[in-house]
């Protein structure tokens, strides 16, 4: 069976538990159009570049996104683009996206520090995962790491409950590491 039949099975299997309003992958599957075109998020992300761009040492400060208008970031788009298109821009609440959410908010010096962290994580995962008694909260971490900064480009993933079990696990991924190096350094 082809991976079309497939899908039309499971969408059929479903359809009844839909509704009236089906959601839009849905919707647009059926169409036969690329439910994967983004095109509101990607206005988000243009309008959320732009506010970056007003202030990028320092940021605008935390939940002040939804407090961007367009006037405020015209004169960046005018900069870069040479006219001022409000078709390609779509204001919002929020950045929708953990990377432009430190940016907007706390500019390239609270996002360094974002940066560093995930940096740090990284290599405190590549330490550890040569040691066998560490593999479960290695895989763990992993996990972590890919939803956190996978998800985190669709989604302010670290803003939900779900960040406090992401830093649960990558806290005791760090102790764990701390506790290793301990142990080799008592041994040596």
């Amino acid at each position: 069976m082809s991976s079309n039949g497939v899908a039309n099975i499971i969408l059929a299997a479903g359809a009844p538990h839909v509704g009236e309003k089906p959601p839009w992958a849905v919707t647009k599957y059926l169409q036969k159009q690329q439910f994967l075109d983004d095109t509101g998020r990607q206005r988000m992300r243009a309008f959320s570049y732009y506010a970056f761009k007003t202030n990028p040492i320092l940021g605008i400060g935390f939940k002040n996104h939804g407090q961007i208008t367009m006037e405020d970031i015209k004169d960046a788009v005018i900069k870069d683009k040479g006219v001022f298109d409000n078709d390609f821009i779509s204001p919002s609440s929020h950045a929708h996206n953990v990377y432009y959410t430190y940016l907007i908010s706390g500019g390239l010096l609270i996002f360094s520090i974002f940066a560093w962290f995930w940096f740090y994580v990284f290599r405190v995962i590549i330490k550890l995962i040569t040691r066998r008694e560490n593999e479960w909260i290695v895989v763990s971490s992993i996990s972590v790491v890919l939803v956190d900064l996978g998800i985190g480009w669709f989604n302010t993933t670290l803003h939900h409950e779900h960040a406090v079990l992401s830093m649960f696990v990558l806290g005791l991924l760090i102790a764990q590491f701390r506790k290793s190096e301990l142990i080799k350094e008592l041994v040596e």
